[in-house]
């Protein structure tokens, strides 16, 4: 249950919360919470309940982030969907019923997963090659009566839809390290169509970042706006942005985990 006697945590990058309560000062007449780590604040209201039951109102950071696993059904369904495959599954599984988007699928996830490389005992070969041999040798290893060397080595060459899904999740792995900024177009797009992430805008000179969503295929940034002529005179909104990169949200701390 959700406790109504103080603000939760930040739902932007799951940080701590402080209520400022001036109810009774000069200034600001009235309370509002704000987070310590990314200063996101909630409108300020009258009291310091009502402050602290519209902070809360907003979802908690664990229903914003998406499982691993989610985000990279929901990264092949984006690529899938621009080939103009099948996604629809089979009933009672995570398989879909086409052949031609469940091949993709299972060689998608073994790029992600790291699949047996061709190149064990020896060092790997780099670049397309390397991808080559990798695949080769997953389809072997995968499926060994039915695509033998030469089968599996015909449809990388081909362009198998197989071979293209592997290749392009091998250029998300390669586009960026596990942390730091990567280009906009890596971003997983959620489960439902809603993924949070750390956002970066605007040109050379005025870099802007903050943390923001992507909504289907637009992104907006989090927002403080100074609203005078309004009984509450500070709003959180979004504002759409046009991004060039993207990072993944920190990990929320662990049970017992000290800084």
């Amino acid at each position: 249950m959700t406790d109504t006697t103080k603000p939760g945590p930040c739902p932007f990058c799951g940080g701590e919360t402080t209520l400022i309560d001036g109810t009774e000062g000069p200034l600001i007449h009235g309370a509002f919470a704000e987070c310590a780590q990314c200063k996101i604040s909630s409108p300020i209201c009258p009291t310091a309940a009502e402050a602290i039951a519209a902070w809360n109102r907003r979802p908690s950071p664990s229903v914003h982030r998406q499982a691993s696993a989610e985000d990279e059904r929901a990264q092949f369904e984006a690529w899938a969907n621009d080939q103009g495959f099948v996604l629809q599954r089979v009933v009672r599984g995570d398989d879909y019923q086409d052949l031609r988007t469940q091949g993709p699928w299972d060689a998608w996830r073994a790029r992600a997963e790291g699949a047996p490389s061709a190149s064990q005992g020896r060092q790997a070969s780099a670049g397309q090659e390397g991808e080559r041999e990798a695949f080769i040798a997953w389809l072997g290893h995968s499926f060994p009566h039915v695509y033998d060397v030469t089968d599996a080595a015909h449809l990388w060459d081909k362009h198998h839809v197989a071979a293209l899904a592997w290749q392009r999740r091998a250029t998300l792995s390669t586009a960026a390290p596990e942390s730091g900024w990567r280009p906009i177009e890596t971003a997983p797009k959620g489960a439902k169509g809603v993924a949070w992430m750390q956002l970066a805008w605007g040109p050379e000179e005025d870099r802007k970042t903050g943390y923001g969503m992507r909504i289907e295929d637009k992104f907006y940034a989090a927002a403080t706006f100074f609203c005078p002529e309004q009984e509450k005179q500070f709003e959180l909104r979004e504002v759409e942005v046009q991004p060039t990169h993207w990072q993944p949200l920190p990990a929320a701390p662990t049970a017992g985990e000290t800084p």
